[in-house]
């Protein structure tokens, strides 16, 4: 008896066609946008969808976790292990290029 594979085995986890990280950036919209700037749940609502669906346009074709890695270049999110985003200069003589 065979059992067919799948073919992708490290598929990352959907929700509704967005990833976790996707879902909780449309969450801080709704947030972010039900709070400070809209009354009523339809404007807030109709944010949310068209920043949604501007984020699906904009992620179709690219990399599953672009979105974290856009942050880290952003230097909004720190990912531990990964080096920082600035570029660090040295120099054999003390002080040409502190960073301090």
């Amino acid at each position: 008896m065979w059992v067919e594979c799948p073919t992708e085995l490290d598929a990352p986890v959907l929700i509704f066609g967005f990833e976790v990280e996707d879902i909780a950036a449309l969450c801080a919209v709704m947030v972010f946008s039900g709070l400070f700037i809209f009354e009523g749940f339809i404007p807030v609502f109709f944010v949310t969808l068209g920043v949604g669906l501007l984020l699906r346009r904009l992620k179709k074709g690219k990399a599953p976790g672009v979105l974290i890695h856009l942050m880290h270049r952003w230097d909004i999110l720190h990912i531990p292990g990964v080096l920082p985003v600035r570029d660090t200069a040295y120099s054999p003589v003390m002080g040409d290029f502190d960073d301090g």
